[in-house]
């Protein structure tokens, strides 16, 4: 699997860390702001907060997605198994 990122500043400037592993975008750092994960062409595939541990999203395939942390900016990731 090879992974590259692509960050804009409020997401660097929160300290999230946006990453991939074993078939799942994985957001540490995120905790208590909802983290939305969209498609390459801009719709929405999931919603999730959580309070405690990283917020993990399982992706259908290899591609690239967006992750938005609260009100901040999407940061990219492409995936590719």
């Amino acid at each position: 699997m090879y992974i590259t990122e692509e960050s804009i500043g409020d997401v660097e400037a929160m300290n999230a860390k946006v990453d991939s592993s074993q078939g799942q975008v994985v957001i540490e750092g995120a905790e208590g702001h909802p983290v939305t994960l969209y498609d390459a062409v801009g719709r929405q595939l999931a919603t999730k907060r959580d309070e405690y541990m990283p917020v993990r999203f399982d992706v259908p395939s290899s591609g690239t997605y967006l992750v938005k942390i609260g009100a901040f900016a999407a940061r990219r990731v492409v995936v590719i198994r």
